[in-house]
């Protein structure tokens, strides 16, 4: 009978005191050895039969103490992997081992969780004693020479394991077995965990804690040989026993690596916690203990705080039994001893923590001191030969560039002359300041309690005015024009030297280069990258252009030269419970990290190039929620972790309700899918009267700078990616949910921390987010990767009147990309009308993507109503982006290209041009201007008294002429003769069919024309299946000069995947078509934010 069990402990009931096995709920327990540790009554069902062939019964049993999952008889053999973690690698300085490294334990090594302690045998009592923290799996039955394919046949189940180690006699015998295999130093569990309640092995965190700091932290991922390949190779030529453990390797961060070196001490609490496991908990005890040799024993602030923690805890900790024998076997350890440390939650023993980080000066001091007082170890050595140019040691932060005034310079007397400078009165100052709290929703910089106290301790001029000049640039757009008029006559409007935003931009961008030259050589203070990172922010906003593109290159290389990314990579588990303001101080840093990593995406995203910020290097806590932060109350977070599907736990897991870490959290998971579907730009922008030239057959350019992935593994990827977002979207906080409520975006009310508008903004972004996540997914399946086919596909059918409605023949990739546009359009239905001066400045590209969907939407025709109904949904879309572009005066570029689009798929598909609402733009290619446009305050009058009209007259415009017309339903094959149907109209009527010699050049210009291109018409045959379409071409003709609209209009035909589409190949067909690259990368699938 084989075994039904998914979560197996072996425990000791209350109800009988006997040994027995046990199937966990690990939905109610998701970690058992924390729940048990705290003292919480465990139920288990009880498992009848051993660990093999175990079956779950219905009986429940309370568990009174937690053993090792298997017994010492049923394990004949502990075999374990050395140096098999690339980071361990590379943190030991070794080469990747081509072939495994190999060692055992006997048998008798084996040892259980807490309340089991790890015994520190007289031998080992040298101060050498270390910890590695494993993932250990157990051998379900006997094999030998066992293929690779089927090794996973092989596998009973996962548990939490740790290597403990005696240093010193590893390091005097080349042999390990020894120094790895004393008694009790392989405790396991406390729960065995199958395959398939698992999944996959290999993207599993997994920590070690040693006194409630974070020591290792790696995931599984990082195996050099995978649990197949460690099963195959050893069983070539030995027989695998079953209950065989295998112990997979440690990470990085082991005491003998560390600096200074850490060993364990008697009464460590030492934790391995793995992810879907829960936490292994031993304490340490050395009988007689005694002090270790001076020449090792170094204190280390991690030790000291296990001992404070102890003084702490001391009323918590009992201690039921003492031990007399230390040679008694771990496994017959009962004594019900408390832990000695504050317990950490589940996401501190991953890679990130529940307990806010602290840089608590005194214990840097103090471990500074001790380091000094050291002998040179390693890792100071490996730092002192790095060709590093600062004079920095590895325990000093690079010192900030102070102010060139003097430190008693007179506050009020420097706010005074800043406010001269930005040529406006101190109250008008202020009253900028308070319009940018009520009003900056998309980042949080700034303390706004101890704003005011900020800006005073600032002692240099350029610093201030760089700073509140950024502040008033993007103020001045929400200035009450009518209720103050005072202000209003500062800021000079209706004269030609009102103040813009650009004014105030770059009067913001030349005090913070003089500030940077002030610097020289030192690292500016912070208030210089805040005013940098308002200011790019805004300038972004207008366009992702040379001048924004290049400040945000500044913002990335300061915040580096500020090491904000490794703003909590230190004292992972102090409390700062004493010292709330240093932990002010931090959020405000991670604020500002947190914003350039914002920026970065955005604009990687919008230009499709890497992302400037290393997402690797980052060791930054996900920033608190405001309230939290306002009020100097710490809570915990976690870090934004490396593998897409544990970014959501990690951030759930660690209690953090922010809305802008949720916001980040979508968002990575958004460019992780726009760099797979469409994972490079545009090589060049066609010029008026250059077509593009495609090589000569057999003259395929390769990508130096990109490789397509294999379909399959991008498919994949995406498919995670796809789940996360599911599951980010599952366990979202109730109040950031978005449920077809009404959004107001109301004002902040008085004594308020947190507004209305703030939080509805929250819900509009990371809702919108979420969708534009979904359109970059699902758009790989849709129009497809950059995969080249085995051979260029061919037109089989008419392109406008031989196919049914786009909406009948939508695969489920369609559906989803479709219904991803219409939320968006569902959610600006549902807010205010003046929603979009309330909402993150970078989505109005959103909004524009989802309007040019439901334009090629449209334009792929339907019944008539449905067509009007989709053309609805474009004009809300539209209006709205339009309202975006005209108050955060964003460049209009994608508005005339979104504009050129629709009227090339008109007169693609016979209909009269249309201009839209209200506009009269020219094509982007055809010399207009692509700068942003001039912002005029909404009640400015101009001379004559008139208001500015931003729209030139109609007739410039000859391209886009109001006409109303009528989509009409396409005709099926069948009745291509008959073009007098009803509704049928005759500017609308089709040609005759040209002969069929005729291709070639016949065929791009009929197409262009109108023409009728049946099967019959085209030389091609043709097999329809809307969800696995392929192309069977009899002739390669028709292709060579194939218009692009015609190609992207073709019906899909089966047997070849839609993704081929949009491969380099069929760029021929669009030499006809006089298109903007933007325009051909959205129709060709490339997207934009």
């Amino acid at each position: 009978m084989s075994a039904n069990w998914t979560h197996l402990i072996r425990f000791v009931a209350e109800e009988d005191g006997q040994a027995h096995l046990g199937q966990i709920d690990h939905a109610t327990w998701p970690d058992v050895g924390i729940s048990f540790e705290k003292g919480e009554k465990i139920q288990a069902k009880l498992i009848q039969g051993c660990v093999f062939d175990g079956v779950v019964t219905e009986r429940l049993l309370t568990v009174k103490e937690l053993l090792a999952p298997l017994t010492m008889d049923q394990v004949p053999i502990i075999r374990c992997m050395g140096l098999n973690y690339r980071d361990h690698a590379k943190e030991a300085n070794m080469p990747i081992p081509d072939v495994p490294v190999l060692f055992i334990k006997p048998r008798t090594a084996l040892n259980g969780p807490y309340p089991a302690k790890v015994n520190v045998p007289k031998i080992a009592q040298d101060g050498t004693s270390d910890y590695e923290a494993e993932l250990s799996f157990v051998i379900s039955k006997t094999g030998r020479d066992i293929p690779r394919e089927k090794a996973l046949d092989y596998v009973l189940g996962y548990t939490a394991s740790n290597d403990i180690s005696a240093r010193a006699q590893q390091f005097n015998n080349s042999q390990w077995c020894f120094s790895k295999g004393l008694d009790g130093s392989c405790p396991i569990g406390p729960v065995l965990v199958s395959p398939s309640a698992l999944g996959d092995p290999h993207s599993l965190g997994i920590t070690a804690t040693l006194n409630g700091e974070i020591v290792q932290s790696s995931n599984t991922r990082e195996m050099i040989f995978d649990v197949a390949s460690i099963v195959s190779f050893l069983s070539q030529g030995t027989t695998l026993e079953r209950g065989t453990i295998i112990m997979t390797g440690t990470g990085p961060g082991i005491g003998a690596m560390r600096s200074p070196p850490l060993s364990l001490k008697d009464g460590d609490d030492v934790r391995v916690y793995v992810d879907g496991i829960g936490t292994l908990i031993n304490r340490v005890w050395i009988l007689n203990a005694r002090p270790t040799s001076p020449v090792t024993h170094v204190e280390s602030s991690l030790q000291r705080r296990g001992r404070r923690y102890r003084d702490r805890c001391q009323s918590k900790a009992t201690d039921q039994q003492t031990r007399s024998n230390e040679s008694a076997s771990p496994t017959d350890q009962t004594g019900a001893e408390r832990s000695i440390v504050v317990d950490v939650s589940q996401s501190e023993r991953r890679q990130s923590f529940a307990s806010s980080s602290s840089r608590r000066k005194s214990d840097a001091q103090d471990q500074n001191a001790s380091h000094k007082a050291s002998k040179l170890n390693i890792h100071d050595l490996s730092f002192i030969l790095h060709p590093s140019h600062e004079v920095t040691t590895p325990d000093e932060e690079p010192p900030t560039a102070m102010s060139v005034e003097s430190t008693d310079v007179d506050s009020h007397r420097l706010f005074q002359s800043a406010c001269q400078g930005l040529e406006l009165s101190r109250q008008s100052v202020e009253k900028m300041v308070r319009i940018y709290f009520d009003n900056m929703v998309a980042i949080n910089l700034f303390h706004e309690p101890t704003f005011t106290q900020t800006l005073h301790s600032i002692t240099s001029e350029s610093h201030l005015v760089a700073l509140l000049a950024a502040i008033c640039a993007y103020s001045v757009r929400f200035v009450p024009f009518e209720a103050d008029l005072e202000l209003q006559q500062e800021l000079s409007w209706g004269h030609t030297d009102q103040k813009t935003p650009t004014t105030f931009l770059n009067l913001s961008s030349q005090q913070i280069d003089k500030a940077l030259n002030e610097c020289i050589d030192d690292p500016p203070p912070l208030c210089v990258l805040q005013a940098l990172i308002v200011t790019t922010h805004c300038q972004l906003t207008q366009g992702v252009r040379g001048r924004a593109w290049r400040a945000l290159g500044t913002c990335v290389r300061l915040a580096y030269e500020l090491n904000l990314h490794l703003l909590d990579s230190r004292y992972a588990v102090e409390q700062y419970d004493h010292n709330t303001h240093r932990w002010c101080e931090d959020e405000e840093r991670r604020r500002a990290w947190w914003a350039i990593w914002e920026m970065d995406v955005f604009a990687s995203t919008i230009r499709r190039t890497p992302t400037a910020i290393s997402w690797s290097q980052m060791e930054v806590l996900l920033p608190a929620p405001d309230s939290n932060w306002y009020q100097e109350t710490p809570i915990g977070s976690c870090f934004l972790e490396q593998e897409p599907g544990q970014r959501w736990r990690a951030l759930q897991e660690s209690g953090n309700v922010s809305p802008k870490a949720w916001f980040i959290v979508i968002n990575s998971l958004m460019k992780d899918a726009q760099v797979i579907s469409c994972p490079r730009g545009v090589p060049s922008v066609t010029r008026p009267g250059q077509n593009w030239q495609q090589p000569p057959k057999g003259e395929g350019r390769q990508s130096i700078s990109y490789q397509a992935e294999n379909s399959e593994e991008s498919r994949q990827k995406l498919e995670t990616l796809a789940n996360s977002v599911y599951c980010l979207v599952r366990v979202l906080p109730e109040n950031l949910r978005y449920r077809q409520q009404h959004l107001s975006f109301s004002p902040r009310l008085p004594g308020q921390v947190e507004s209305s508008r703030q939080l509805h903004c929250s819900i509009y972004n990371i809702y919108v987010m979420t969708q534009l996540a979904r359109l970059m997914i699902h758009r790989y399946d849709v129009f497809g990767s950059q995969s080249k086919p085995t051979q260029p596909p061919a037109m089989s059918a008419s392109c406008k009147l031989g196919f049914t409605s786009f909406q009948e023949q939508e695969n489920p990739a369609l559906r989803e990309y479709f219904e991803s546009a219409d939320n968006v359009l569902s959610i600006v239905n549902r807010s205010c009308e003046d929603h979009i001066r309330h909402i993150n400045p970078f989505l109005p590209s959103t909004i524009w993507l989802a309007a040019a969907v439901q334009m090629v939407r449209k334009q792929f025709g339907g019944p008539s109503t449905y067509n009007s109904l989709i053309k609805a949904r474009f004009d809300v879309l539209y209006l709205t982006y339009k309202q975006c572009v005209s108050f955060w005066g964003i460049q209009t570029a994608m508005q005339q290209n979104l504009e050129t689009i629709e009227a090339q798929l008109e007169d693609f598909n016979g209909k009269p041009g249309r201009s839209f609402p209200g506009t009269t733009t020219q094509p982007a290619w055809s010399g207009v201007s692509n700068s942003a446009q001039r912002w005029i305050p909404p009640s400015l009058d101009i001379s004559g008294g008139h208001k500015l009209n931003c729209n030139p007259p109609s007739s410039q415009n000859a391209t886009h002429q109001v006409q109303t017309h009528e989509i009409q339903k396409p005709l099926p094959t069948g009745d291509m003769d008959s073009l007098n149907n009803k509704g049928a109209q005759n500017s609308d009527a089709l040609p005759k069919t040209p002969p069929e010699s005729d291709h070639g050049e016949q065929i791009t210009r009929n197409t262009m024309q109108g023409t009728d291109m049946t099967p019959k018409a085209m030389g091609i045959t043709q097999s329809m299946d809307p969800l696995n379409t392929t192309f069977c071409a009899d002739t390669d003709g028709p292709m060579a000069s194939m218009p692009m609209l015609d190609f992207m209009l073709m019906p899909p035909q089966a047997g070849t995947e839609m993704h081929e589409m949009g491969d380099s190949n069929m760029m021929d067909v669009w030499k006809d078509m006089e298109l903007p690259s933007d325009i051909r990368d959205l129709l060709s699938g490339f997207s934009t934010y």
